[in-house]
């Protein structure tokens, strides 16, 4: 997947958990690794499925989220061929893309537009960094990120790339920013080819409402976070059953 350009920069964390996966496990007999004991591909929906808790843990300043069910599940096989050539959804087009992407992925679980527009939000967990994709700026934290695409006025500026697009609040400045894939689970930016929003004057809020499954999905999440946790545990569910 660090071969696909907009994951450029998976490397680094890629190198962390190879090492951990090979790293003799405290307290058990001697040789015992993770490696030993279970599939790279396993340990690493583990990784991520800890991630979410320990994230969770941070927000509330204890335990995990009551409302956060992120479940594990053993059972993959390692595979020496990646499947980097699956068409992802293009960080700026629309929310076409996005549902393309998953229903063709995770279709076999009933996979929903709501499902799409709840697992968007582990967008709360990273930044974007010019250096590898071309957009920069950071997420924001719980479901922040859905009260500000309601809430914040959103402007399309020319990323710090030089190619690509990105929405940044307010007059920009704050180091936080959407993509046209963020957006488009309120209201659609109707982009171009390239990318350039159709809206007027390249404002969120001149564009029309995304579908109203996606559109309404926001609204709830805007509302109350443990509503996101659980449609977010649900399409997590989902995916870690299917992959």
């Amino acid at each position: 997947i660090n071969e696909v350009a907009g994951h450029a920069g998976l490397q680094a964390p890629i190198d962390l958990l190879d090492a951990v996966y090979e790293e003799e496990i405290a307290g058990q007999p001697a040789g015992t690794r993770f490696s030993t004991e279970m599939t790279r591909a396993d340990f690493w929906i583990a990784a991520g499925t800890v991630a979410l808790q320990r994230a969770s843990q941070v927000a509330t300043g204890g335990a995990v989220a009551g409302s956060l069910t992120a479940s594990y599940f053993f059972g993959r096989l390692d595979s020496n061929v990646g499947n980097v050539d699956q068409e992802l959804p293009e960080s700026d087009g629309g929310l076409a893309g996005v549902n393309s992407f998953f229903s063709s992925a995770f279709g076999a679980t009933g996979w929903e537009e709501r499902d799409a527009a709840a697992i968007m939000g582990a967008h709360t967990l990273g930044a974007a960094h010019t250096a590898n994709s071309g957009y920069e700026g950071a997420w924001v934290d719980d479901n922040r990120y859905y009260i500000d695409l309601v809430q914040a006025p959103w402007t399309q500026v020319l990323a710090p790339g030089g190619e690509e697009h990105q929405w940044v609040r307010g007059g920009g400045g704050n180091g936080v920013m959407m993509l046209n894939t963020d957006v488009a689970l309120y209201r659609d930016p109707a982009p171009d080819a390239a990318g350039v929003t159709s809206c007027t004057d390249h404002d969120l809020n001149n564009c029309a409402d995304s579908s109203a499954e996606a559109h309404n999905a926001v609204l709830a999440f805007a509302d109350d976070n443990d509503t996101w946790l659980a449609a977010f545990s649900v399409a997590w569910n989902k995916m870690v059953q299917n992959g």
